[in-house]
């Protein structure tokens, strides 16, 4: 299966905000720390608080951090939240470009079928447990200061 792009930023950030902790990082930082455009990154961090996983505060001392939802969220869950589109093959039903075989087919319900037991693996896997699998130290820190952070702390350089 593949995920879509705006569920795949989606999952970046709230990884990216499970290894910083209870640091609020800004939107830019957010857009460097996962290498999304910041417009692309606004739009799913909208998305994100929508649904009660992200506390985004705005202003100067603003940014983004994860609420207790937000920490034990599934990836599943994730997914059926952010990845929005209709069917796993594009059916087109209604349209010029719909497939002949449409009426009878019955390939659409087992892709269905199939894109759920795919969701219901990644339900049982958290955020935050794939947040932990992190790489080396030295790429961990690699990933900090990406973001403008000293490497091994949560407070920016200065």
């Amino acid at each position: 299966m593949k995920i879509s792009l705006f569920a795949d930023v989606g999952l970046r950030i709230l990884m990216v905000l499970q290894r910083v902790g209870d640091e609020r990082l800004t939107s830019p930082e957010l857009a460097s720390a996962t290498g999304t455009p910041q417009s692309h990154v606004s739009k799913v961090v909208t998305q994100l608080r929508h649904h009660g996983w992200l506390d985004v505060e705005r202003g100067r001392a603003g940014g983004s951090t994860l609420t207790a939802a937000g920490l034990s969220v599934s990836v599943g869950d994730v997914l059926r939240a952010l990845d929005t589109r209709p069917d796993v093959a594009e059916c087109r039903a209604g349209d010029e470009h719909e497939c002949p075989l449409l009426p009878g087919c019955q390939l659409r319900h087992q892709l269905d079928r199939a894109r759920e037991a795919f969701y219901a693996v990644l339900d049982e896997v958290s955020v935050a447990e794939v947040s932990k699998q992190a790489p080396s130290p030295a790429a961990s820190g690699a990933f900090f200061e990406t973001i403008g952070l000293r490497t091994g702390t949560t407070t920016p350089r200065d």
